[in-house]
């Protein structure tokens, strides 16, 4: 079925008040192909995707779909339940799960397995553990979507998708809370929808991961299509120039950047300490932290970070990153061990025992990696959120929010 047309949509508008998001996008995939979606942040490709799917009711335009071997057929402004139907679904990037349920109650909301008049639970993990085996996208069917990390969230929310049978599947920024390993396994599920006949379109700002991934690529700017590709015939920058409309530089001078100097000592080197940075900010000494799977999710981790440096920790998703940033910040008590955070002197101060205010006026911060579930509050506005957690400063003489100054603030 290759070279035949699985979406076809001309001319999608889609407002949201005075924004226009989509300005007459037109987009055509071919069946059995990875089909890239690029563009800057704003391009307008995740609503033209949530058009597609039956999230959104397009202002102008048409949308066509053709699975299963059947032509083309108009499907402008139908529901997600007719998309799912019809074999097209979105994984979004923030993701649509239910976090009080289980990984198998997940995949299976709208298509519950009974015996008799109960739920069949029992045969629902063990279908949902066979396509996770199958797949490679590994995750308990018995834990509860609350515990999971957010790659491991991630993994649901396909799986969730191929278990519901999509023929059409659409990924937005799937690889944004990914290790590479998880990349790499990701890419080895999407091949395999396309060899099967599945359709994939990718949407995505990484250039490399478009190189390496698509067979096709349309690129989007300020809400329309501005070009359509084969991957083959592209190169980063000739896709960046057209993303933004001019030329991009993507080098980075590694002489100046520092980059390549821990690699170039060869296997086993650890850094040398910079000179330049001779005063600790932040000190972590044995630190134990349990988390509902183990009771050691971090075990007796010790590292110190200088002012005025940049630290990385890296790992696999789920090994207790989490975990150790929620214990630094307060969010998470610690089973043992201290977090000594520096004053203004530069001397160490003992935060293991004070929660997480203190430890902000200290002027530690956090993002989390779910901002959305845990860094906002998605009914409040830009300017309340930016005093989350600093109302107290925000306070006129009868601890009254001082709306004025909030605004000021943002």
């Amino acid at each position: 079925m290759s070279g035949v047309a699985a979406v076809r949509m001309a001319g999608i508008v889609k407002r949201f008040g005075r924004i226009v998001a989509n300005a007459g996008a037109d987009l055509e995939v071919t069946t059995g192909e990875i089909h890239a979606l690029v563009g800057e942040n704003g391009a307008g490709k995740s609503t033209l995707m949530r058009v597609l799917s039956g999230m959104y009711p397009p202002d102008a335009g048409t949308a066509q779909v053709a699975t299963d071997g059947k032509p083309l057929r108009d499907v402008t402004g139908w529901s997600t339940r007719q998309a799912i139907e019809a074999g097209v679904a979105m994984v979004h990037q923030h993701f649509m799960l239910v976090p009080t349920l289980t990984v198998a109650e997940n995949l299976i909301l709208g298509r519950e397995l009974r015996r008799g008049l109960a739920l069949d639970l029992r045969a629902a993990e063990r279908e949902v553990r066979g396509l996770s085996e199958r797949t490679g996208l590994r995750v308990d069917p018995s834990r509860l979507v609350s515990d999971l990390s957010v790659g491991e969230a991630q993994r649901v929310e396909i799986l969730k998708t191929l278990y519901r049978g999509a023929k059409v599947l659409i990924l937005d920024e799937p690889t944004a809370v990914l290790s590479p390993p998880e990349v790499g396994e990701l890419w080895k599920v999407l091949r395999r929808l396309r060899d099967d006949g599945g359709t994939v379109i990718l949407i995505t700002h990484k250039l490399d991961e478009v190189i390496e991934i698509s067979e096709t690529i349309t690129v989007m700017r300020a809400g329309r299509t501005v070009g359509r590709m084969k991957t083959t015939e592209s190169t980063p920058r000739t896709i960046a120039r057209m993303m933004v409309g001019r030329d991009v530089s993507l080098a980075l001078d590694s002489r100046e950047s520092g980059i390549g100097n821990w690699e170039s000592m060869g296997p086993g080197a650890v850094p040398i300490p910079d000179s330049r940075f001779p005063i600790p900010a932040l000190k972590v000494e044995n630190l134990t932290v349990a988390s509902p799977r183990k009771p050691n999710e971090v075990d007796n981790v010790s590292f110190t970070v200088a002012r005025g440096e940049i630290f990385g920790i890296a790992g696999v998703e789920g090994n207790g990153q989490t975990e150790l940033s929620e214990a630094i910040t307060g969010l998470r008590a610690a089973t043992s061990g201290t977090v000594s955070i520096a004053d203004s002197s530069g001397t160490l101060r003992d935060v293991t025992t004070r929660d997480v205010r203190a430890r902000a006026d200290t002027g530690l911060s956090h993002v989390p990696e779910d901002r959305q579930r845990r860094g906002l509050v998605l009914d409040y506005s830009v300017a309340d959120n930016l005093i989350l957690g600093q109302q107290h400063r925000f306070t006129g003489g009868a601890s009254v929010l001082d709306q004025a100054r909030i605004v000021s603030n943002a």
